[in-house]
């Protein structure tokens, strides 16, 4: 749901649809006015291509980078990062 409320705004950023600061403060409530007045259904009409490229390759992102996380070599690059963290914590002792 995040990652469908992050990428619907991004796209009304880029059709230039004008929000307050204020009202960017909470992106919760800039999604419920645009699901709720219609807007987002008449953007959508209009690129929905783009969009679900974009979405497309959003999801694949996110799961190459769950994919590398849970590997070994990525498990060995948390466990090397704390090894440096830790080595250098010694090392100010």
């Amino acid at each position: 749901m995040r990652i469908n409320l992050i990428t619907e705004i991004l796209f009304s950023y880029l059709v230039n649809v004008n929000f307050t600061e204020k009202q960017k403060e909470d992106k919760n409530n800039i999604y419920d006015l645009f699901i709720s007045n219609g807007l987002w259904q008449e953007i959508y009409e209009e690129i929905s291509n783009e969009y679900d490229f974009v979405k497309k390759s959003v999801w694949a992102m996110i799961d190459e980078v769950y994919k590398y996380r849970n590997s070994v070599l990525g498990i060995l690059d948390v466990v090397n990062q704390d090894y440096s963290n830790v080595s250098f914590d010694a090392e100010n002792i």
